[in-house]
């Protein structure tokens, strides 16, 4: 039995929380997951299992009974050249976990390096989509690998985990987790991040590497935000996986044991992409901050904040190269405006000062003299 890593191949997809069909050889045409099998586990624990995939429920991890659903995922589904594994989805699994789940995916081809398994795990409070992310290393036994999901006994999602409280109070009672495993993968450590990229990128590394570090001193030094590691502390994990066409990089919230993460898209590493990926890396790491001042802060009453920010600040991120429209600007061009409509409220602290204003009592600062 040997140490190795498993990877997350399948970041980014969109998870289809809808039903599938009755039969579980025939997919539905709107969700690229098959329905493999189910199992009623309670809080004495249990099994769910196929042929190349096992998770173990051990006693005391749910509180309640729970009919889980296992899915694989069919060939639309979109995967990085480093995978090993099937991957799989797993509905009806609670939102508070008080013990770890196990589960062991059989892998085909040879093993390199690091390989880990990654689980996207996403629930919904109050009409929004929650989302976090974790890659685990796992164990190789007998041609699987094995891991362990961490409990996260409070169900709570943060932006960050010093400054702010649980995003919504009331979670839903279940989540859906996509996972999947990989190899061939290493690490690289900054002063403040830990990139987790395939081997294929190395050469591209570096250059990434140091536009995290080049953001956060623009985003605490040009812009004068506080950068919240979360509860976890530094170094905050970045990963380098596959995400959807015109998805360039992105933050997920933290949540009990799973910190906060950022993901960069491993199709937007090549140089004609730099203008765009540098950007969106730039507005994911803006936004990022903005909610761990306020986790309202990119829902669309406070969405004027964020594009003001983003658009205000682009030419730090993109630099002379070409621009840049974030996606969550397009359809939202006036609402900047809305701070300006909306009137006061609240009041949003940064460096021992106070922002006072417009909309939920921000006001977009000032650049620094010498500023354009």
């Amino acid at each position: 039995m040997r140490q190795i890593g498993v990877w997350w191949a399948l970041a980014g997809i969109g998870l289809l929380l809808g039903c599938s069909s009755d039969d579980p050889t025939s997919p539905d045409a709107n969700d690229p997951y098959i329905l493999e099998t189910t199992a009623t586990i309670g809080s004495g624990g249990g099994t769910l299992a196929v042929d190349d995939f096992e998770l173990t429920v051990p006693a005391g991890a749910f509180a309640d009974e729970s009919e889980v659903e296992l899915y694989a995922a069919t060939d639309e589904v979109p995967a990085g050249d480093a995978r090993v594994t099937r991957t799989f989805r797993l509905d009806g699994v609670p939102t508070n976990l008080d013990e770890p789940l196990t589960v062991r995916l059989r892998y085909d081809g040879t093993l390199s390096e690091r390989s880990v398994i990654a689980f996207e795990m996403r629930a919904t409070a109050n009409g929004d989509t929650l989302r976090t992310y974790l890659e685990i290393d796992a164990t190789e036994v007998e041609g699987y690998l094995v891991g362990e999901l961490p409990a996260t006994t409070k169900g709570g999602f943060r932006a960050a985990g010093t400054r702010t409280a649980s995003t919504t109070a009331d979670p839903d009672p279940y989540r859906t987790i996509v996972l999947a495993g990989a190899t061939g993968m290493r690490t690289l450590e900054t002063g403040h991040f830990t990139l987790s990229y395939p081997a294929f990128l190395q050469s591209q590394i570096v250059y990434l590497a140091n536009r995290f570090e080049l953001y956060l001193d623009t985003i605490t030094g040009v812009l004068g935000f506080e950068f919240d590691p979360g509860h976890e502390g530094w170094p905050i994990w970045a990963y380098v996986v596959p995400l959807p066409v015109g998805t360039h990089a992105e933050y997920l919230r933290a949540e009990d044991e799973i910190p906060v993460a950022f993901r960069v898209n491993e199709n937007s590493m090549g140089s004609s992409q730099h203008a765009a990926r540098n950007a969106s890396l730039g507005n994911a790491m803006i936004g990022y901050t903005l909610t761990s001042y306020d986790q309202n802060a990119g829902t669309p009453a406070n969405l004027w904040l964020l594009i003001a920010v983003t658009v205000w600040a682009q030419e730090l991120f993109v630099g002379d190269g070409p621009g840049y429209t974030p996606p969550f600007f397009v359809g939202h061009e006036m609402q900047a405006l809305a701070g300006i409509r909306a009137g006061g409220g609240r009041e949003l602290a940064v460096r021992g000062g106070t922002w006072s204003g417009s909309c939920c009592g921000y006001q977009i600062p000032r650049r620094p003299a010498g500023q354009s």
